[in-house]
């Protein structure tokens, strides 16, 4: 398993996604760079708005070496 800093620096991001009564679908909220800040966010934002959250992780192509 790779740690979270290489993963970071090789561009891998977690992307905070929330369902809102009026979109089921689901909406990019946040991105963060730690699997640890995703979920902390998502939890604060979650208890918050009072709406599902949820975490994803994705490679961002942007981001060169």
């Amino acid at each position: 398993m790779t740690g979270e800093r290489l993963m970071a620096r090789d561009g891998y991001r977690w992307d905070v996604f929330a369902r809102f009564p009026c979109n089921a679908s689901g909406v990019r909220v946040a991105v963060r760079k730690t699997p640890g800040g995703a979920m902390s966010f998502a939890e604060r934002f979650g208890r918050t708005n009072r709406v599902d959250t949820w975490t994803k992780i994705r490679l961002d192509r942007a981001v060169t070496r």
